[in-house]
C-alpha cells in the first residue's frame, strides 16, 4: 500500500511540477503550520507521505493528499527533522542532461596551424551498493573529437584535458553536492587529420554518504598544448 501512494505522488508531482521529494513523518502526531514556527493548521499522523515542495533552513513545505484525492490537496510547513525521504525523484545514474563546451580551439606557434576539440557524447554508469539501496560508484565515458588545418608535411603533438563534473543526492538530503574530475591524453595529427578519443572518470562514493541519484553537470574538452615535429 505504501509504495502505491508513493508511485501516485510521483506520478502527480511529476506532472504538476510541484515538487521533485515524497518523504514519510516520523513524529508520532506532526503539526503543519501556516509558515516557519507560525500557527499549527492540522496534524499528521507518523508515516503519512508527503510531497516536499521547497526546503527553508530547517523547514519544509509540503502538500499532502487527504485520500489520495488532489482536489483536497493541503499546504503547509513543517519541521524538516521529523521527515524521511522515501524517494528523491526517480533515482538514476543514467542521466545525460549536461552541459557541453562547444569547440576549443589553439594555434601551433610555427605553421599558425589551428586544432580544435569538441566533446561529442558521454555515458554514466553506476555501480550500486550489495542491497541496491545506494550507489557505491560511478563511471563516466566522454567521448571527442579532433581536427586540424594543418597543411605541413609534420606533425602536431596535441594534448587534450576533458573536465567532467557531477551533481549527487544523498539519502535524507534535500540539497545537491557537486564533484569533478579531469584527464589528459596525447594525440598526433597529420595533415588535415582528424580524431576521434574518449577518456574515463571514476566518482566513488563511501558508504556512511548514500547516495541515491548522480547526474553529469557538465563536460568541457579543451586543448592544453599543440607543437609540431
Amino acid at each position: 500500500m505504501k509504495q502505491l501512494i508513493i508511485f501516485f505522488f510521483t506520478t502527480f508531482f511529476s506532472l504538476s511540477v510541484l515538487a521533485t521529494t515524497i518523504a514519510q513523518t516520523t513524529a508520532s502526531s506532526l503539526n503543519v503550520r501556516s509558515e516557519p514556527n507560525g500557527k499549527a493548521l492540522f496534524s499528521l499522523p507518523q508515516n503519512s507521505i508527503v510531497g516536499v515542495i521547497r526546503v527553508q533552513g530547517s523547514w519544509a513545505m509540503i502538500m499532502h493528499l487527504p485520500g489520495n484525492d488532489p482536489s483536497k490537496a493541503r499546504y503547509g510547513w513543517v519541521s524538516s527533522a521529523y521527515l524521511k525521504v522515501v524517494n528523491s525523484g526517480n533515482r538514476s545514474g543514467t542521466s545525460q542532461s549536461y552541459g557541453v563546451s562547444g569547440d576549443d580551439c589553439e594555434y601551433e606557434y610555427d605553421s599558425n596551424a589551428q586544432v580544435c576539440v569538441t566533446a561529442t557524447d558521454a555515458d554514466i554508469d553506476c555501480r550500486e551498493s550489495y542491497d541496491g539501496s545506494y550507489y557505491r560508484s560511478c563511471e563516466i565515458e566522454v567521448e571527442y573529437d579532433l581536427s586540424t588545418d594543418y597543411e605541413g608535411d609534420d606533425y602536431l603533438d596535441v594534448d587534450v584535458e576533458c573536465e567532467v563534473e557531477i551533481e549527487y543526492k544523498k539519502k535524507d538530503s534535500y540539497s545537491w553536492s557537486t564533484d569533478s574530475d579531469s584527464e589528459s591524453d596525447s594525440h598526433s595529427l597529420y595533415s588535415y587529420g582528424s580524431e576521434s578519443g574518449d577518456m574515463d572518470f571514476d566518482f566513488s562514493f563511501s558508504s556512511y554518504q548514500e547516495v541515491i541519484n548522480v547526474k553529469i553537470d557538465s563536460i568541457e574538452c579543451e586543448i592544453n598544448s599543440v607543437y609540431k615535429w
